[in-house]
């Protein structure tokens, strides 16, 4: 919360500083000189606005329209009840967020999500945050990439509407190559860990 609060002070900083340098261009004058802490706040601003290598990864991955083919498991070791859908996943804000959309069906009933995930220069961590129509929560989860693996790994924790309890979860997204992508998520229940579902996207018409 603080570091929120200090981006947010330095935002109204930057914007009042922008206001003046445009009225001063505005009426023919000379642009007052930035002081040593303005050119300081000017260079954190823009370290913290820049797109990266880790937002290319975002869009060189998992960018695009997909096909979805979902499995999920109601109980440990059961049998998966299988699913297909779309995925549109677009970058947004200038590269440095992707926007994605999922249709599909869910227990017979039309399903709808969406996600938002990018990379945040200031924590150095993958943040993303997805909504549904199966809920009203939002889901906000923090992660990394390994190059090595090539896997994006997010962890949250949500409230379980019938345990009534907060349950800890792991996201892993495993790159096969740009056309095709798996996402596996795993829920810890009594203290075990077990996959709840597994989503596999392939770019359309590759």
């Amino acid at each position: 919360m603080n570091g929120r609060i200090r981006l947010a002070g330095l935002s109204v900083s930057l914007i009042v500083l922008g206001a003046a340098l445009s009225l001063a261009q505005d009426h023919g004058k000379q642009p007052p000189e930035m002081t040593p802490e303005q050119k300081a706040q000017m260079e954190a601003w823009e370290k913290a606005r820049a797109v990266g290598e880790q937002h290319k990864l975002l869009s060189d991955y998992l960018a695009g329209e997909w096909e979805v083919a979902t499995k999920m498991w109601m109980e440990p070791g059961g049998e998966p009840t299988v699913g297909k859908g779309t995925c549109s996943s677009r970058m947004i804000l200038g590269g440095r967020f992707i926007e994605s959309t999922h249709k599909g069906e869910f227990m017979g009933e039309p399903f709808e999500g969406r996600g938002i995930t990018g990379y945040d220069n200031l924590k150095k961590k993958f943040v993303g945050s997805w909504v549904d129509n199966m809920g009203t929560c939002v889901l906000s989860v923090e992660g990394s990439y390994d190059s090595g693996s090539k896997s994006f790994t997010f962890n949250c924790t949500f409230d379980c509407p019938m345990e009534q309890s907060p349950v800890k979860a792991r996201e892993v997204i495993r790159i096969i190559d740009k056309n095709k992508h798996i996402m596996e998520w795993y829920e810890t229940r009594a203290g075990k860990e077990s996959k709840t579902m597994e989503i596999t996207y392939t770019r359309k018409g590759a």
